[in-house]
């Protein structure tokens, strides 16, 4: 009798520790189904630049099997392409939500499209979920100071808390001292600046400001949000007549606007865009194409960033059988896979994220990391940190 109790103790025993081993595993995959780092996408359709930086995400995701370690990695998409930004900021509102993508504890970063005013205007809605940002382009420099009639109520549509974001853009400094050197061996000898009123716009024409005084070069400095497609309003701008035209904008509708406005009012100048290379290709986005230029660096400026965008190229053409959509592919690429080395280290534990963000020094993109907005133009790749307190925003840079 005594034995049947021995076996019996050893089998309850044997049964317990293979039901707690059962169970254990169970749990540990139920975990591991669990574990998914989310990426907001906000992507349009409608936005060449914005394609190709999304081509770039996808490419990175692809490569990595879809996961980031051991995390599945999942892109929450929301076409934002149709939506219209209110006139007013106070109406921000009225965007249709994606409340709905903000509110899992998992939801790690936003990867957004190239200077959106749609995205400008979801940005609070972001911050409010506390998500991390990446834009590529410095949108989110230009919030510090937005050239918009509602920059009031617009900041105050942002809770006190903290905004974390890369701010990837085109090495504008350096494209926009090209624009005037081409306008000037081309004979101007005088320049509108034309700003599209955001950080990068204001960034171009301030850098190429300063370059067209070099050259002894007379300027005027507008801004597209102070544009009103009038006659009136075009005798006041015309009025000296300048030799050309240097676009500092990344396809803003205004910009378009501006140019068909300009030539049915018989302006014949160059019109010379740092940052057309993105929407020139698009077929009908100018009525009138004529002596509208988009430049690129001169080839004796190319510089690590240049040749690796190229080697890019290559291994692209050779993978797929075609060229990227444009450097922003690469953009996307680099920036995607930075964020998603970040992510296996971290999983989805949004503070782990953040603050691994932080500690990232410098990012290099095809077009390098030259962001210019009110403090300058700092010429060293650079994350940027913008915290709002007390509903003022207060900018930092930290350099290499």
């Amino acid at each position: 009798m005594k034995r049947i109790f021995i076996w019996v103790g050893v089998c309850v025993f044997f049964l317990a520790l293979l039901g707690g081993g059962y169970l254990w595993f169970s749990k540990e995959e139920t975990v591991q189904e669990e574990q998914v780092v989310k990426f907001l996408i906000p992507y349009s359709t409608s936005h060449a630049s914005a394609r190709s930086v999304y081509a770039g995400v996808d490419l990175a995701l692809a490569e990595m099997g879809g996961y980031a370690g051991k995390y599945l990695i999942e892109l929450v998409r929301v076409d934002i392409s149709n939506t219209e930004v209110p006139a007013a900021f106070d109406d921000v509102k009225k965007i249709p939500s994606i409340i709905e993508h903000l509110d899992d504890p998992a939801l790690l970063a936003s990867i957004g499209p190239i200077a959106s005013p749609v995205h400008i205007a979801i940005a609070p809605l972001l911050n409010r979920a506390r998500v991390a940002q990446m834009g590529f382009s410095v949108t989110y420099t230009g919030l510090s100071k937005p050239n918009y009639a509602s920059a009031d109520e617009y900041r105050n549509l942002f809770p006190t808390g903290e905004l974390t974001f890369f701010s990837m853009t085109a090495n504008g400094e350096r494209q926009s001292q090209v624009a005037v050197e081409f306008a000037w061996r081309r004979g101007a000898n005088s320049l509108m600046l034309l700003s599209d009123g955001i950080a990068f716009g204001e960034g171009i024409v301030k850098s190429a400001g300063e370059y067209a005084a070099t050259k002894q070069m007379t300027t005027i400095r507008y801004s597209l949000p102070e544009f009103a497609s009038s006659t009136k309003n075009f005798d006041e701008i015309f009025a000296t007549r300048p030799d050309a035209i240097i676009v500092g904008s990344f396809g803003s509708p205004r910009l378009f606007e501006f140019v068909n406005a300009a030539r049915e009012y018989g302006y014949t100048g160059d019109i010379i865009g740092p940052s057309f290379s993105g929407t020139i290709e698009n077929p009908g986005t100018f009525i009138h194409t004529e002596n509208i230029f988009s430049v690129d660096p001169l080839p004796d400026q190319e510089d690590l960033v240049s040749v690796r965008a190229k080697e890019f190229e290559r291994n692209y053409f050779e993978a797929y059988g075609e060229k990227p959509a444009s450097r922003f592919t690469l953009a996307g690429y680099e920036a995607a896979s930075l964020v998603f080395r970040i992510a296996a280290e971290t999983g989805p534990d949004k503070t782990k994220f953040l603050n691994a963000l932080r500690t990232v020094r410098s990012i290099n993109t095809a077009y390098g990391l030259v962001a210019f907005n009110e403090y300058g133009a700092p010429r060293d790749p650079v994350l940027y940190i913008s915290r709002l307190q007390d509903k003022k925003w207060v900018f930092e840079q930290e350099m290499e």
